[in-house]
């Protein structure tokens, strides 16, 4: 089994056990092979259900760990072409610039979420989960991103009006953002969200 899981997901690299289907195998028989290989020191367990194949550093020859960041982008937001979450709430404020707090915990809009909101742990790291309000997809996180955005921003921002909406409108331009998807998503939250756009005129800040 070893083999396989190095085959498919190399070193250094988590592997979520909730996710994991091998053929032939129950999950009961899964966690057996998964305990006696953590015995054997052939694979690390990072938290609870995620594990790594440890790779040995040159420098310090010792196993190398995994960056908790990386474990909870893999978990939540994205893994090789696949994106299933954003960064969102003060989160994402601060990341842009429309606030300088920093937040206590990362939140962050997920398909693997079915709640409105929900805090969870991991290895540590405290992490507010929320569903989307639509599927989130590769093409569409960035503008799910943004409309999450502008449905809080009275919540977050800590700028005025207009100097709130020239770092949006720099998002919108930088992303390249359309006018047509926008409009496609924009129903899915409250009517404040399009009353926004229109008198702050980041409407037209979408390409055409």
């Amino acid at each position: 089994m070893l083999d396989m899981l190095i085959n498919d997901f190399g070193y250094n690299t988590p592997i979520f056990l909730n996710e994991l289907r091998v053929e032939g195998i129950t999950e009961s028989a899964l966690r057996q092979n998964f305990r006696r290989m953590v015995e054997k020191g052939s694979i690390v367990r990072f938290d609870d259900g995620i594990y790594y194949i440890p790779k040995t550093s040159v420098l310090f020859n010792k196993p190398m760990s995994l960056d908790e960041t990386e474990v909870i982008i893999a978990k939540y937001i994205r893994r090789d072409e696949q994106v299933y979450g954003y960064y969102t709430g003060m989160t994402f404020a601060n990341q842009i610039g429309v606030t300088t707090q920093v937040p206590v915990l990362d939140e962050i809009t997920t398909n693997k979420e079915s709640s409105k909101g929900r805090n969870v742990s991991l290895s540590g790291s405290k992490l507010r989960l929320k569903c989307p309000k639509v599927p989130v997809t590769k093409e569409n996180w960035k503008l799910l991103q943004l409309l999450d955005l502008l449905n809080e921003l009275e919540k977050w921002s800590e700028l005025s009006k207009e100097e709130a909406y020239e770092k949006i409108a720099y998002c919108i331009k930088e992303r390249g953002l359309k006018r047509d998807d926008m409009t496609s998503y924009v129903g899915a939250y409250p009517n404040k969200v399009s009353k926004t756009l229109i008198e702050s005129r980041l409407v037209y800040v979408f390409a055409s």
